[in-house]
């Protein structure tokens, strides 16, 4: 006789077949029937299925009762995102792992002659390489560096760094600096806080993600007590249903001059309900 532990990996492996043939209704009452007869079966897959029951909504019908191209969640590419699961936007293009007001903001400032220096690469590796001269990325994971190294541009630079001191200390080698952005997304941000303002130019940003968690709070706090102001960003994020905090440090805000006005403005993620509407 089956186990219990075996009976939910096959039920939890039909339903991704179903997923795969992008029948969200169907998955959405296996799933429902799978929690209701088992009480442990969420356990280790609970954030799967909660996004795929939110792909299972009948979205169609929402978008006929709003007006077009109004629905963020699906302008902006979160619902593709869900899916992915990585940050991408409605086109499939890949987007930085930041909150959505945090690229909004970066991308309204951001100059193509600018060089940018990643702790923790990934998606934001292709979406900075893409609007700027130069990317310097150091990643951690050997796996996820070997995926990264087959996507990126030219203007690319990603080092693998395993080692701890090496991971964090890897900034002072890197030619390129100073830098007009320095990102803290990865491994040992409280020691990349720390080293990082160094190798920041007077007018350049940090932007410093996850920075409402309480274990980043050491270098957030050498940060803001370093005399640089700081904006901060919650909200939703790509890939889940959650909000988090993204903030910006800079010393100098004359970077903060947009060219453009906001009824003008064609975001990565998406346009505004006012611009959909053409209002």
């Amino acid at each position: 006789m089956e186990g219990k532990a075996a009976t939910a990996k096959r039920i939890f492996a039909g339903i991704k077949a179903v997923i795969i043939k992008d029948d969200f209704k169907r998955a959405t009452a296996m799933i429902e029937q799978a929690l209701a007869t088992d009480d442990e079966f969420a356990k280790g897959r609970n954030i799967r299925l909660a996004h795929w029951l939110v792909m299972g909504a009948n979205w169609s019908l929402i978008n006929q009762l709003i007006s077009s191209n109004t629905n963020s969640l699906q302008t902006r590419g979160w619902l593709n995102s869900i899916l992915s699961p990585r940050p991408v936007n409605e086109a499939g293009q890949p987007i930085s792992w930041l909150t959505y007001p945090a690229i909004e903001f970066i991308e309204s400032f951001v100059r193509s002659d600018w060089s940018v220096f990643e702790w923790g690469g990934g998606s934001s590796t292709l979406w900075w390489s893409e609007r700027v001269s130069k990317v310097h990325t150091i990643e951690h994971n050997r796996q996820f560096h070997d995926t990264i190294i087959q996507q990126i541009e030219p203007n690319v630079t990603l080092r693998l760094c395993e080692a701890h001191g090496e991971y964090v200390d890897a900034i002072t080698s890197s030619q390129g600096g100073p830098f007009d952005v320095i990102v803290i997304d990865g491994e040992e941000r409280n020691a990349c806080a720390r080293t990082a303002l160094q190798y920041l130019k007077p007018n350049g940003m940090i932007v410093y993600d996850n920075s409402d968690r309480l274990m980043y709070r050491d270098g957030f706090e050498f940060l803001s007590g370093s005399g640089l102001k700081r904006i901060d960003f919650f909200g939703l994020i790509p890939s889940y249903v959650y909000k988090n905090c993204t903030s910006i440090f800079f010393f100098d805000d004359k970077f903060m001059r947009p060219d453009i006005l906001p009824s003008d403005k064609i975001s990565c993620v998406g346009s505004t309900c006012s611009q959909a509407a053409g209002e």
